[in-house]
């Protein structure tokens, strides 16, 4: 337990603020001496064996380092550990965690209590929870997180409340409790979701107006040769890093992305071009994420713009319901059921990730181009992730903790409060239908409507089987068949499995010889061809 005392010297506490706590907003702050010393670690990665995208490393310890800047401003003392420190004692210590360079710290400064945010990671809080007070001699304050707009308890209790878990019941309480996009009683418009207007495939040629230069600073070219010199094995590139790594500067992004592309984001939100790698999405997760931008700013900016006649209805809904419903759900969900959670393996799936996912040498344009982007940038929209990578990984049969493990590497804003739902929930259908009402599995069909991938590739998307066929179709059928005593029951899947009882014997027989040699093929050489 957090071990409390009940009186220390006031000149004997500080606060110890983590890397994706970049606020001085931050609850530990709040109701502090303006004096109060601030301790602040780099540690690259606490979230297992995962080795996270150099773009993410470059973005957190950048991020890091200007804030830390900020606070000094701001006449705050901070005692810094950082990876790269000239004192070798201290790079020493920063390499062998945060423990040891609180241990450090607590000693030289005489700490008696040390005050923290509870963090965004689960082990990470049952370590501070159960053991730092002990190992420090301390007094460790857990204090509540005010990085999102409903509490820990606050979304057990309404759990608790719910026949089934329903995200847009979740969502419609938001809207109501906060005010958020209502007229007095009723849903601005007279509907809740629109969902239904935001699928619209992408045109031939669209005019995507180019990110904001986020600029690249001194510390931000400090911190790419750091991270290309200590974490060269590391995934992912630092090549043409872009985000913007301080509170004005993250500002000045979401008004771009206010100015320029949110109009169309509604009605373009699923598309995919192969040339357009962020289409008209905000790219603001990972500054949500670290701090730098706070939820309810970016709600109340969006629904301002709205109610100004800026912007669309279908596109300040779509985007209120990702930040208000859908990242505020996810967050629930995470604390609610980990760590059990990332074990769940619904369909008992074992295969490991294909050679393709890491190098993006494949036959499959769709799966080509987002894995290159994925790796050349830290980034893929919602639908990239859910349709073609997730739904590769599903139809393959790849292990959920494996393919969990790659989503955590692959991108900037790979929390694991957000990734692990999203992965064992939402994409793979993991846990057996408690977060989602279905597996978002998916033929060619999907694919060749809502994208390009399709033009100029190798397999046929029409192709159901045989030479050619694309594999999202024959793969599909096969893992319905497959999984069919499982499934059949689901309301949701009735149409689709109506369909697959019509087929005949032959063409199923195509359906599983053709499934059975492709999924062994990854097995055997990790890629849709034995030979580049």
């Amino acid at each position: 337990m957090v071990r409390r005392k009940k009186s220390v010297d006031s000149s004997k506490e500080s606060v110890w603020i983590l890397p994706d706590q970049l606020s001085l907003d931050i609850s530990s702050l709040q109701g502090r001496s303006p004096n109060i010393p601030i301790v602040m670690v780099e540690f690259q990665d606490r979230e297992g064996s995962v080795r996270m995208h150099k773009m993410r490393l470059v973005f957190l310890l950048s991020a890091m380092r200007h804030f830390r800047d900020r606070l000094i401003s701001q006449g705050y003392r901070v005692d810094y550990y950082a990876a790269d420190d000239p004192d070798e004692k201290r790079a020493a210590l920063c390499r062998e965690g945060y423990l040891a360079c609180l241990k450090d710290y607590v000693k030289r400064n005489g700490i008696e209590r040390l005050f923290v945010t509870e963090p965004n990671l689960f082990s990470l809080d049952e370590q501070i929870r159960n053991s730092l007070a002990d190992c420090l001699k301390i007094a460790v304050e857990l204090v509540p997180t005010n990085q999102f707009l409903v509490s820990r308890a606050q979304f057990r209790n309404w759990e608790q409340m719910q026949g089934e878990l329903v995200m847009e019941n979740f969502y419609r309480m938001m809207r109501q409790n906060l005010d958020i996009l209502m007229d007095g009683s009723d849903p601005q418009g007279g509907r809740w979701n629109y969902d239904i207007e935001n699928r619209v495939p992408p045109m031939g040629s669209m005019n995507i107006p180019h990110l904001p230069d986020a600029g690249i600073d001194e510390i931000t070219q400090n911190v790419i040769k750091l991270v290309n010199e200590q974490f060269a094995d590391y995934p992912g590139t630092t090549d043409g890093y872009y985000l913007p790594v301080t509170h004005e500067a993250a500002a000045k992004w979401f008004e771009d992305f206010l100015d320029k592309r949110i109009r169309l984001f509604g009605m373009y939100q699923d598309a995919m071009l192969r040339e357009e790698w962020y289409m008209y999405h905000s790219l603001i997760s990972p500054l949500l994420n670290a701090g730098l931008l706070s939820p309810r700013e970016t709600i109340v900016g969006v629904e301002n713009l709205f109610r100004e006649g800026g912007i669309p209805l279908n596109s300040a809904e779509g985007f209120i319901r990702q930040i208000l419903g859908w990242r505020e759900y996810i967050n629930g969900i995470y604390w609610t059921n980990m760590p059990q959670y990332t074990r769940s393996n619904f369909f008992d799936h074992q295969n490991p990730v294909p050679k393709m996912l890491i190098d993006g040498r494949s036959r499959m344009n769709c799966v080509k181009a987002v894995v290159l982007q994925t790796w050349n940038k830290g980034y893929a929209h919602h639908i990239q992730r859910l349709m073609i990578v997730g739904n590769f990984f599903l139809l393959t049969q790849v292990s959920p903790q494996e393919a969990l493990k790659w989503f955590l590497e692959a991108y900037v804003d790979a929390h694991e409060w957000a990734t692990i739902p999203n992965v064992i929930g939402m994409i793979l259908f993991a846990d057996g239908g408690y977060l989602g009402t279905k597996p978002y599995a998916a033929s060619a069909n999907y694919i060749s409507k809502m994208s390009d991938y399709c033009r100029g590739c190798y397999y046929k998307a029409r192709k159901r089987v045989g030479d050619r066929a694309c594999p999202f179709n024959f793969l599909y059928w096969y893992f319905l068949k497959r999984n069919a005593e499982l499934l059949k029951d689901n309301p949701r899947m009735s149409m689709v499995y109506n369909l697959l009882y019509r087929k005949t014997d032959s063409e199923m027989n195509l359906v599983v010889n053709s499934s059975e040699h492709f999924i062994g093929l990854m097995q055997e050489s990790g890629t849709d061809r034995k030979i580049f």
